[in-house]
């Protein structure tokens, strides 16, 4: 049977955020594709939604509101016997300028996409803003060099090196866009790397070994000791925010058949987690 999506009028029931309130017609808006990564889940028995963003958008012969909008698509269902006909994040590619009918909530920032439409940009803003949005965002630093956002993740990169070992160090921007208060958090963590790693390394052994001995052992492997576990654990990047949140990953040196290591805290309290995600 044609996949029927469900009626205008219950648009607003495809969101399932609590707090989201939506107006009672639909209007027409055109932005671009954020190249931020798409996702889909399942929403009812009759249908998936596919979920994707507009970098910054704007109202038919209006400007643009230089922000960005969520969108919620209702897509067929997709199963094992019956694959969808369309590869849904293939649909609407990155940078690129699209319009659409939506149901829009109150305050603009998140829409369900009700209709395709024929994209036109009579005045060409959008298509200057899509190839400005590929332009490279470089922010150099003192202590870290340049740098380069990740358009997929809106984070930072670049490459440092942590207890003489090169790493990879991602900076989440502010609330402002820029990223002086992860430079903060950076700064405080490389300044006493040595005192740090004793910590993260600790905090690791004591939340993670003894899950290693109780249940990841293979068959005549003897007990996992404190100094092999942290030889074996090593790092790859870090990643901190401008509130002082930190997050070190590590490779595991098969203590845990592959899954990353994962120590995360706060400047303030020092490492409150430990993980092994993946």
């Amino acid at each position: 049977m044609p996949f029927r999506p469900p009626p205008r009028e219950a648009l607003a029931s495809v969101d399932m955020a609590e707090k989201a309130s939506y107006e009672s017609e639909c209007r027409i808006v055109e932005g671009v594709v954020s190249p931020r990564n798409q996702s889909g889940w399942p929403r009812s028995a009759d249908y998936d939604v596919h979920c994707f963003s507009l970098a910054n958008w704007r109202f038919l012969d209006n400007a643009l509101v230089g922000k960005e909008m969520t969108l919620l698509r209702p897509v067929p269902k997709s199963s094992g016997d019956e694959p969808r006909s369309e590869n849904i994040f293939e649909r609407f590619p990155a940078y690129s300028v699209q319009r659409f009918l939506v149901l829009l909530d109150r305050d603009h920032t998140r829409a369900i996409l009700a209709e395709v439409l024929k994209s036109e940009d009579a005045d060409g803003s959008l298509h200057r803003f899509s190839e400005r949005l590929r332009t490279p965002v470089v922010v150099s630093t003192k202590h870290f060099g340049d740098c380069v956002m990740d358009p997929m993740t809106g984070l930072f990169e670049t490459t440092a090196k942590w207890n003489r070992r090169n790493v990879k160090l991602s900076l989440g921007p502010d609330s402002d866009g820029g990223i002086a208060g992860a430079i903060q958090t950076a700064e405080a963590l490389w300044d006493r790397q040595a005192a740090w790693k004793r910590q993260i390394d600790d905090f690791a052994v004591t939340k993670l070994m003894p899950l290693k001995n109780e249940s990841w052992l293979d068959d005549g492997e003897p007990d996992v000791k404190a100094a092999e576990f942290k030889k074996r654990m090593k790092l790859q990047s870090v990643s901190v925010a401008a509130d002082g949140e930190f997050s070190f990953w590590h490779a595991d040196g098969d203590l845990f058949a592959g899954h990353a290591i994962l120590v995360s805290g706060t400047l303030k309290n020092g490492p409150t987690d430990a993980d092994i995600p993946g």
